[in-house]
């Protein structure tokens, strides 16, 4: 797997996502499940099986696709 990007550059992202989440007006449940497709589509449009992601002392995230 490629180097996880720079902690700015996830700022970054974090804060227009959220940005958006606030003009879109979504609830807490609406943001995690639009989040939840939008790393589903991704991982499948990339061609990958799965991705995992752990932070240490922070969370953990799985996604996996079924065939």
């Amino acid at each position: 797997m490629t180097e996880r990007i720079p902690e700015e550059q996830a700022q970054e992202l974090s804060d227009f996502i959220a940005k958006k989440c606030i003009e879109m007006e979504l609830e807490p449940e609406q943001i995690l499940d639009g989040l939840a497709r939008v790393l589903l589509g991704v991982t499948n449009d990339l061609g990958a099986g799965g991705f995992d992601l752990d932070i240490e002392g922070f969370g953990k995230c799985s996604v996996e696709l079924e065939t």
